[in-house]
């Protein structure tokens, strides 16, 4: 092209216009070339980033595969601390709960509880649990023990009372069955006295 410009033909001839064509089909020619050059590279450059993405994702499930795998012992013992823990838990639960009253318990249901709670072996089956399971036991004896003496004084003090309710209700049974036998004897001692004073005034 530099050097048709540099030395152009003449348009005065059929030959020289025909060159000027000729350098303009070309320079077409090229830039229609060059055009699709780009387009298969752009096509190429679009293609790229989903190959790699591909490419990521097949590496990334890979690596989350081993990764599970590598962690899979691991979980499982955690899953059986865990388990563990919770089975030690329970059983302290299940003993602080021994301890429990309601209301309206008697001193026979505290005594129940009472043995069903000494009876509860602790022992190195509890592991590192074992000194706070002591500690709950312990704690949840001495609140029964307390609980019992308030129910037996409070069950006497019932009793006592109900055996002055029957003794003041007998006396006053006794003292109404009396005074009715009193009146029916002065009732019967007037009637006889005034038979007795018809009698003598007729």
């Amino acid at each position: 092209l530099d050097r048709f410009l540099e030395n152009p033909p003449s348009l005065d001839t059929v030959t020289g216009r025909k060159a000027y064509a000729s350098m303009a089909y070309k320079i077409a020619r090229s830039k229609t070339a060059v055009d699709n050059v780009g387009k298969q590279l752009v096509a190429e450059l679009k293609q790229l980033p989903k190959t790699i993405d591909a490419h990521r994702k097949e590496w990334r499930d890979k690596l989350d595969a081993m990764q599970e795998e590598a962690r899979g012992p691991l979980n499982e013992w955690e899953a059986a601390e865990e388990a563990r823990k919770a089975k030690h838990q329970a059983e302290i639960d299940q003993i602080r709960q021994g301890a429990e009253l309601f209301n309206e318990v008697t001193s026979q249901e505290i005594d129940a509880r009472i043995i069903q709670l000494e009876s509860v072996e602790i022992g190195e089956s509890f592991e590192e649990y074992e000194a706070e399971a002591h500690r709950i036991k312990a704690a949840g004896l001495a609140t029964l023990k307390m609980a019992l003496e308030r129910q037996k004084k409070y069950e006497a003090d019932q009793a006592e009372l109900e055996r002055m309710r029957q003794e003041a209700a007998a006396r006053e049974q006794k003292e109404r069955e009396e005074r009715i036998a009193r009146e029916a004897e002065e009732r019967a001692r007037r009637e006889a006295e005034q038979k007795a004073q018809a009698e003598r005034e007729s």
